[in-house]
């Protein structure tokens, strides 16, 4: 029986980031399914369209699936490498249902925030990763959308506050949870120093840049604010402890 795991992933511009951060998730997949062929897909094809334009060749999820079904695959799973079940992961839903009469078995997992135990390991995972400075806020970074999926962020915020843990937080680019929200609000006023970390799972364009590196960046708007910023650049999977969680 000829056995694949799929990678899915939204993709990124910055194609050596994307495969330095999927690297080690590739490493752990590889270990504990030995059995198992791996490919990664993308899911956005505005980024597979932009990329294949300046001459480089990327498979979206329904090419790596047709492939499999021509070299007679019969068991695959898809690993939904998306921190929240938002639009991206629905998409994903339905091309895999497309699917589902063409192998034996198909398996489609969860995003890594789907629960409340979910929830409950990843903030866990945060406070454990960060030795707590009751002086300095740790403000993570995570990407957002419109999608009602987007609670999830709000939801892990929710757990750090039942901890009474008032110096972590995640804020979003884009949706409710988002930078310009926390500015506004005045859960940084007791603070003079912020530690800044992508809640991503690949340090892409939104991490070089919309953090850290153009002028309206999260980093300089929190120096002009006068914080001493610090900033790390690791993505969520290059921590070996959240990819443990993941593949639980």
């Amino acid at each position: 029986m000829k056995k694949a795991i799929i990678i899915a992933t939204f993709g990124s511009t910055y194609l050596d980031s994307l495969y330095n951060s999927l690297e080690p998730l590739i490493t752990d997949i590889k270990n504990k399914y030995p059995d198992f062929d791996i490919f990664i897909g993308f899911t956005s094809k505005f980024i597979k369209d932009f990329l294949e334009k300046n001459g480089i060749k990327i498979q979206s999820i329904s090419d790596i699936l047709n492939e499999l079904v021509d070299s007679n695959y019969n068991n695959v799973i898809i690993f939904a490498n998306f921190l929240i079940p938002g639009t991206e992961y629905n998409k994903l839903l339905k091309t895999v249902q497309n699917f589902k009469v063409k192998f034996n078995r198909i398996e489609l997992r969860n995003p890594y925030l789907n629960s409340n135990k979910s929830l409950k390991d990843i903030s866990e995972f945060i406070i454990n990763q960060n030795n707590l400075n009751s002086n300095k806020f740790y403000l993570y970074m995570g990407h957002g959308s419109n999608h009602p999926g987007n609670k999830m962020y709000e939801s892990l915020n929710n757990e750090f506050k039942k901890k009474s843990i008032e110096n972590i937080r995640i804020a979003c680019i884009d949706g409710n949870t988002n930078f310009k929200s926390l500015i506004s609000s005045k859960i940084l006023e007791n603070y003079k120093e912020i530690e800044l970390k992508p809640f991503m799972l690949i340090a892409g364009d939104h991490v070089k840049n919309d953090m850290i590196k153009n002028e309206d960046s999260w980093l300089n708007q929190l120096k002009s604010l006068g914080f001493n910023v610090n900033y790390k650049e690791e993505p969520l999977l290059k921590y070996k402890e959240f990819r443990k969680l993941i593949l639980k």
